[in-house]
């Protein structure tokens, strides 16, 4: 008697191929999710941030105190702070610089000023980017230029809204660009997979339509 069943076969070359691709393309993901490439930091980061400012929009309103949202460019960072004392936002006449940024010490503030304190937990941590990304510049409502140095601050407030805001993130070449436009009045924040230069009526607060 044979010990082999009547039908029983093995492997073929073709089966023995598959298996092999199926294989190859599980490490392949394994790859890219241990060590992803700038796309992919650029996309996760631009949700991580979206997700984080939709947060502060929400905890504004719902514990009554005003955030700040405070980007480092040149430690390629952001963290956030906290406030109960009311606030306002002082618009500028021109974008700071390195020189006007001693004469400002020593300028009179025309708006109340807040004591701010830095948040802790999970989406309100100080947060850095990961290598090979980098922020490119940033455009907010009280501010007159864009941004690509130094320290940006961004408001929300417990009235429901959050300085128009405007984020661009690049790989280190500047070959891929991610940009995050954020809602004043909702919070959200839309998503491109390209550079996005902010107009001008985005970043100032537009009237509200009376009813007749």
């Amino acid at each position: 008697m044979s010990s082999t069943r009547d039908g029983e076969k093995g492997f073929t070359l073709i089966e023995v191929m598959i298996v092999v691709l199926i294989i190859g393309m599980m490490m392949g993901l394994g790859v890219a999710v241990l060590f992803p490439g700038d796309e992919a930091k650029l996309r996760d980061q631009s949700a991580k941030l979206a997700g984080t400012i939709k947060f502060l929009y929400n905890e504004a309103a719902v514990k009554n105190k005003y955030f700040r949202l405070n980007f480092d460019l040149d430690a390629q960072a952001y963290s956030v702070e906290s406030s109960t004392e009311p606030f306002l936002v002082r618009m500028v006449e021109e974008a700071p610089t390195k020189k006007s940024a001693d004469a400002a010490k020593d300028a009179p503030e025309g708006t109340p000023s807040a004591t701010f304190t830095e948040e802790s937990g999970f989406l309100v941590q100080s947060s850095k980017l990961p290598d090979g990304i980098k922020f490119k510049d940033i455009f907010v409502m009280h501010l007159k230029e864009r941004q690509e140095h130094g320290k940006v601050e961004v408001y929300f407030f417990p009235n429901g809204f959050v300085e128009p805001l405007v984020v661009n993130m690049t790989d280190e070449d500047e070959q891929s660009v991610y940009s995050l436009q954020v809602n004043p009045l909702t919070g959200k924040a839309k998503i491109r997979s390209e550079y996005y230069e902010a107009k001008p009526e985005e970043l100032l607060p537009q009237p509200r339509e009376e009813t007749p």
